[in-house]
C-alpha cells in the first residue's frame, strides 16, 4: 500500500494541513471535506473532554462550525466551558434521550465507561465489573436542544454513550433530517441495531473507523462506524481507480497471480509449473 492510500490530507487554504491517517475519524473527516463538505454545527453526545471537536478543529476540517458538546458528568464542564468560549457554540452537562425526563446513569471504574445499562446487564459483564454507583440526570431531546438553541445545520452528529445511541436517535427525528454525517461509537453485538437505525433514517455506511479488539482471543469488540445522508450519494466514488491507473493496477495483479503461485508451489513441496 502506498504511503497516499495509508493517508489523508484536508485540503485546506493558508497553512500546510497535517496528514491523517485513513481508518481514523480524522481519515474519514478529511475525505469528506475534500469532497466539499462543511459543518455548521458538530453535535457530540458523550463528548467527555470533546476531544473530537478540538482536534478536528484544529486539523482544519471544521471551518466555521461551533460546537455542541454533550456530556452527562459534571467533571468534564471545565473543558467543555474553554472550548466554547474559544470557539463558541454550547455544552450541555445532561443526557439526550427519546423524550424529556429523567435518566438513572451507571457508573464505571472511569468516567468513560457511565452508561444506561444497570447491574447485571451484558454491558457490565463486557467491562468485566459491576457498577460502581448510579446517578439520576436530566434528560432532553437532540429535536429540543437545536430548537432552543438554533443550531445552525448542516450537523455533524457524533454519538459516544455506552448503549444509548437507539434512544437518541429516536429523539432526533427532525435533527437527523439536516444532518450529512454520523459518527457514532458500536460495539459488534449492538452493530445491527445502530445500522439499522441510521439506514431507517436516510444515512448509509461511508467508513469504518477507530477498529477495537478484545484483549482476551483479539476478536473485534468496538468500531466507529461513520455514516453519509442519502442526500449526499452523488458524493460516493464509484470507481475503484482513475483510469490511467489501469495498467498499474493490471501489472500489480499479474505479479499478485505470479506470488500466489509461487507460495502454492512451495506449500506442495514442489517447484512451480
Amino acid at each position: 500500500m502506498s504511503h497516499r492510500e495509508r493517508d489523508a490530507t484536508p485540503r485546506t487554504a493558508g497553512h500546510m494541513a497535517p496528514k491523517v491517517k485513513l481508518g481514523t475519524f480524522g481519515g474519514a473527516l478529511a475525505i469528506l471535506f475534500n469532497k466539499g463538505i462543511r459543518f455548521g454545527t458538530v453535535i457530540d453526545v458523550g463528548c467527555a473532554e470533546a476531544y473530537f471537536f478540538a482536534r478536528h478543529r484544529y486539523l482544519g476540517m471544521l471551518p466555521g462550525a461551533v460546537p455542541l458538546n454533550i456530556d452527562a458528568n459534571p467533571v468534564y464542564e471545565p473543558v467543555l466551558r474553554q472550548i466554547r468560549d474559544a470557539h463558541g457554540g454550547h455544552y450541555l452537562i445532561g443526557a439526550v434521550g427519546e423524550q424529556e425526563g429523567e435518566l438513572t446513569l451507571w457508573e464505571g471504574a472511569d468516567p468513560y465507561w457511565t452508561s444506561p445499562h444497570g447491574p447485571g446487564s451484558d454491558y457490565w459483564r463486557r467491562m468485566a465489573h459491576e457498577p460502581t454507583g448510579s446517578r439520576t440526570v436530566p434528560v432532553t431531546t437532540l429535536d429540543t436542544l437545536a430548537r432552543d438553541l438554533a443550531l445552525k445545520p448542516p450537523f455533524l452528529l457524533k454519538l459516544d454513550i455506552q448503549g444509548g445511541e437507539a434512544a437518541a436517535l429516536r429523539g432526533a427525528a427532525e435533527v437527523l433530517t439536516r444532518t450529512d454525517v454520523v459518527v457514532v461509537e458500536t460495539e459488534l453485538v449492538d452493530f445491527q441495531a445502530t445500522n439499522a437505525a441510521l439506514a431507517a433514517n436516510g444515512f448509509d455506511l461511508f467508513d469504518l473507523t477507530e477498529v477495537n479488539r478484545l484483549s482476551t482471543d483479539r476478536s473485534l469488540a468496538w468500531f466507529y462506524p461513520v455514516y453519509l445522508s442519502r442526500r449526499l450519494d452523488h458524493l460516493r466514488e464509484r470507481q475503484l481507480w482513475v483510469g490511467e491507473r489501469t495498467p498499474e493496477v493490471v501489472a500489480a495483479q499479474r505479479e499478485r497471480h505470479e506470488r500466489v503461485r509461487r507460495s502454492i508451489a512451495q506449500m506442495l513441496g514442489r517447484d512451480p509449473v
